[in-house]
């Protein structure tokens, strides 16, 4: 996992994303493009901005308290913070990330979350992963 904490142009993330709907008010919709995540507790949820089987781009809300268990899949995933505070936990490793941090997810690499405060994030993954919202 490289992790890259230095802050980044949020200003620009903040700026592609202020058209989008408050993915919080989204949450238990079947609209297309919409999905939440299984969690251990709390809401993970994301609206597709891209999803060209190339590469896949959402749009993440992470509500406070929320925790995802380890998981791996064979996708390169980049978590990039532009809101919030969350604890990625991969390796044994515990990095907190605040924003403009980003995280790079190696492929079949274990790593979970828990969310210390809301947040919104900017997902990747590359190529395009079966769980990323499409539509």
């Amino acid at each position: 996992m490289m992790v890259k904490n230095d802050g980044c142009t949020l200003e620009e993330l903040e700026d592609m994303t202020n058209s989008l709907p408050d993915l919080a008010s989204l949450v238990g919709s079947t609209a297309n493009g919409f999905v939440e995540y299984k969690t251990i507790k709390g809401v993970v949820s994301a609206v597709n901005l891209k999803n060209t089987g190339d590469v896949a781009v959402a749009d993440v809300v992470m509500n406070k308290g929320a925790v995802v268990k380890g998981h791996q899949h064979e996708e390169v995933e980049i978590f990039i913070f532009y809101r919030g505070r969350a604890i990625y936990k991969t390796k044994g490793e515990e990095i907190e990330m605040t924003t403009g941090g980003t995280v790079i997810i190696e492929p079949g690499t274990i790593h979970g979350w828990e969310v210390l405060e809301n947040s919104r994030v900017i997902a990747i993954a590359v190529p395009a992963a079966e769980g990323f919202p499409n539509g």
